[in-house]
């Protein structure tokens, strides 16, 4: 299928990653994971214990991680 050459060359909005779109490749989203090692969880624990009046939403933002996170921790 030939594209008019103002147009795109991509055919809908769920094109994969790999293709090419007037010469820029998408980079693929990717998750990430860290891996914390018990003595930085426990400090991040203490801190959070030490302020008992964190939502759930607050401490995961003061302490820089993911509320499923602080709740797989406890």
């Amino acid at each position: 299928m030939d594209f008019p050459s103002g147009m795109p060359k991509r055919c809908n909005a769920y094109a994969t990653a790999d293709i090419d779109v007037e010469g820029e490749k998408e980079a693929p989203t990717k998750r990430h994971r860290k891996q914390y090692i018990i003595g930085e969880q426990v400090r991040l624990l203490t801190i959070w214990q030490q302020n008992k009046h964190w939502s759930l939403a607050k401490a995961a933002s003061k302490l820089g991680v993911h509320p499923v996170t602080l709740l797989g921790w406890r």
